[in-house]
């Protein structure tokens, strides 16, 4: 879709960027100064983006095989570590400056609504899922722990 179509279609005004292809889902703030922000969108990709004035536009940039449906709602620190709930059921682990995802973690049986990490042990992930089960996964073991 072009940018003046997706603005006259969604009233985008002059403050609108259009990062995705598609809808975006899910955004998360990542650090305190608020100048990065990491997205996901129905096209499937997770987009780091950086809103500096001098250097702003998108900074990374994945694809996953379906929509990503939520984002982790906390950037990690040192670890750098982005979690993306997909529509397939999949949590993915991408890692700031690398070309893929590190890791999939499967084990929902439908599509995951829901990530969040443990803020004190940024490996300790939590999913939940359409299928009503909430996971708890081990991001550097890539498995489920409870």
């Amino acid at each position: 879709r072009d940018e003046a179509a997706a603005s006259e279609t969604h009233g985008g005004g002059s403050n609108r960027r259009a990062l995705h292809d598609d809808i975006v889902n899910s955004i998360a703030v990542m650090g305190g100064d608020g100048l990065e922000t990491v997205s996901g969108g129905e096209d499937g990709s997770v987009k780091v983006c950086s809103w500096d004035a001098k250097h702003g536009g998108v900074v990374t940039e994945w694809k996953q095989p379906c929509a990503v449906n939520r984002l982790a709602d906390a950037w990690l620190g040192a670890k750098e570590l982005i979690y993306s709930g997909g529509r397939d059921g999949a949590v993915r682990v991408w890692r700031k400056g690398t070309s893929s995802a590190i890791h999939t973690l499967v084990g929902h049986e439908l599509a995951v609504n829901a990530v969040t990490a443990c803020a004190s042990q940024p490996h300790r992930v939590f999913s939940g899922s359409r299928d009503w089960s909430v996971k708890v996964w081990d991001s550097d073991a890539a498995c489920e722990v409870a």
